[in-house]
This record gives C-alpha cells, sequence and structure tokens, in this order.
C-alpha cells in the first residue's frame, strides 16, 4: 500500500518482521512527507534502512531508550550520492527553514536520522 509516491507501508515496518501498526497511520503520513520533502530538496534516491522498531528489536540494534523509532516517528536513511556529513546541514537548514518538520536529525557514518517530535533536536 502506496502512503505517497515514493514510499510505501510495506517498508516501514520492523525489520523483526512485527508491522508498522495501523493506528499509527497519521504519524506515518507525515514522516513519509518529510521523507518526500528530503528526496525533492536534493534530488537523489533515498533507501531506508530503519523506520518502525518494536522494543525487543530497538533493544538488539542498541537504540536509544527513548527511540522516536519505536513511535514510528523516525526513519534513519541514506541518499546514494551525497555522504551523511554533506547532507545534514542542507536538511538543518530546511528544518529550521520550516521546509521540513521539526524533529531530531543526526549524520550518523554510513546514514542520517530524521524524525518528527516535533521540536529540533541534534546529538
Amino acid at each position: 500500500m502506496k502512503i505517497t509516491k515514493h514510499f510505501s507501508y510495506e517498508e516501514m515496518h520492523c525489520r523483526d518482521g512485527e508491522v508498522y501498526p495501523m493506528i499509527w497511520m497519521a504519524r506515518l503520513s507525515d514522516l513519509c512527507y518529510a521523507l518526500e520533502v528530503v528526496r525533492a530538496v536534493t534530488g537523489l534516491t533515498l533507501t531506508l534502512n530503519s523506520v518502525y522498531r518494536t522494543n525487543t528489536y530497538n533493544k538488539q540494534v542498541g537504540g536509544a531508550r527513548n527511540s522516536q523509532h519505536k513511535l514510528g516517528t523516525a526513519a534513519d536513511f541514506k541518499l546514494k550520492g551525497i555522504s551523511p556529513k554533506k547532507l545534514f546541514p542542507i536538511l538543518d537548514r530546511f528544518q529550521r527553514l520550516g521546509v521540513l518538520p521539526k524533529g531530531g536529525l543526526h549524520a550518523y557514518k554510513t546514514f542520517v536520522h530524521i524524525d518528527i517530535r516535533g521540536q529540533i533536536k541534534r546529538w
């Protein structure tokens, strides 16, 4: 099932096989909108690493105790053709300008984390 033009419900499920909770579809729509904005402002294809995580899976991958992934409001991704280090300031600027929803943003070595928690958060 398509959520937005480039993102489907099935790719948002936890990597342990647990499906993204249907009761959270409104927040999933908001997250997918943010991902579409990332695609639009960069013109690059986005590959998702992780979206929704169960408590168990989040522990297995060393996620934060209060991870936004457990709420279905975060995505870890990479873009072909740009490093996370170079992508971060672009996304940070667009988030601070209100082009992207307010939330967490962090550039890891091989991927970028974005979430839609409603307030700017960096670590």
